[in-house]
């Protein structure tokens, strides 16, 4: 997602930089150096030594793509290697940082009730803070048999992580399940002791652990395949899913979410609003299963989603990632002008751009 990004980005009215700050020697950008104009590994360096390399390249604006997340070394911006700074995408919520002014967000990610809690100045863009190039789907077409499903069920997916899930969410797919005869819970494959806590959860619940099905890991392409013999995708509330909604999205399957109260539960929300299915975004869990039920119950109506999702991928902003870089750069030349005139770090919003 990141690198289709990269290369959409104009390489004429700018120049591009890239650090990577980790040091594990596992965790290479070897495959992204290319887009790049210069690269550097600060890695290993002394925050001063890496802050002087940043300086020494002459960037202007410098995005931070991790936030409080593993092997981030925010530390580095408290040096303010560069006149700009800005969180975009990797965290996806407020830092508490007074050293990184901006953040990058969308309405949809950052309602009025969340922005006063930030404490950056907020860039909203117009449509989505997150898009994704087309993936490559195989042409391969899984049969239910082989994936381990049931023919005549409806199959509810969700292939986040399994650290995702909390025990209220999972209760809901359980309703779900007891109300609909038949109905499987797909998931992603994980550890044993991970999937047999989720089976004897499924037992508490009053329901087959035998109803949850998970999935091995396969290539991007084929994973993409086998998404279509899902009849709906579940997200997950607290940290809703990421690229695993958009891989939902792009192989057809629709995806219901709720908006929750943190950036981190409203990532789905963002997503649907950036392909235009905001009847899939919902605020509580009796309308999440209600919504759920549906889906499973008329027939009708779910194709009619279906269709609606399928003729609206190839136009949506969630899969123009050319509109989206161009977004950005009116965001960054947004920024770079007010620092120009002298001004303080403020809200700033995108104007949309031409499809």
């Amino acid at each position: 997602m990141f690198g289709g990004l990269l290369a959409a980005h104009d390489r004429t009215a700018f120049a591009w930089y890239g650090y990577s700050v980790s040091p594990r020697p596992a965790l290479s950008f070897a495959s992204y150096e290319a887009s790049f104009d210069g690269f550097a590994d600060l890695g290993h360096m002394p925050l001063e030594d890496a802050a002087a390399r940043i300086r020494a390249d002459g960037v202007d604006i410098l995005i931070d793509l991790a936030g409080h997340t593993r092997d981030a070394r925010l530390e580095l911006f408290v040096l303010k290697p560069a006149p700009l700074q800005a969180h975009y995408l990797g965290y996806g919520s407020t830092l508490g940082a007074d050293f990184i002014p901006y953040l990058f967000t969308d309405p949809v990610h950052t309602p009025p009730a969340l922005e006063a809690g930030c404490s950056e100045a907020l860039v909203f863009l117009p449509e989505t803070f997150m898009a994704a190039p087309p993936a490559p789907i195989a042409d391969r077409r899984f049969t239910r048999a082989e994936c381990g499903l049931p023919d005549d069920a409806f199959v509810f997916a969700d292939f986040n992580a399994h650290y995702k899930l909390d025990p209220r969410m999972f209760g809901c797919w359980m309703r779900l399940l007891a109300e609909v005869p038949g109905s499987v819970l797909w998931l992603r494959d994980g550890a044993a002791l991970a999937k047999n806590n989720l089976r004897a959860a499924a037992a508490r619940h009053g329901v087959a652990p035998e109803r949850l099905v998970f999935a091995p890991r396969l290539p991007r392409a084929d994973h993409l395949a086998r998404h279509r013999l899902a009849d709906l995708g579940l997200d997950t509330l607290h940290h809703t899913g990421g690229v695993t909604t958009v891989d939902a999205l792009w192989a057809g399957v629709p995806v219901i979410t709720i908006a929750g109260a943190t950036h981190s539960a409203r990532t789905g929300a963002s997503l649907l609003a950036a392909i235009g299915l905001p009847e899939l975004i919902v605020g509580d869990f009796d309308a999440y299963a209600t919504l759920a039920l549906r889906f499973a119950r008329d027939r009708e109506w779910r194709h009619a989603i279906a269709d609606k999702l399928a003729r609206q991928r190839a136009s949506a902003p969630l899969f123009d990632i050319g509109r989206l870089a161009r977004n950005l750069e009116t965001g960054y030349r947004m920024m770079w002008e007010r620092y120009q005139r002298g001004e303080a770090p403020g809200t700033i919003r995108v104007p949309r751009s031409a499809p």
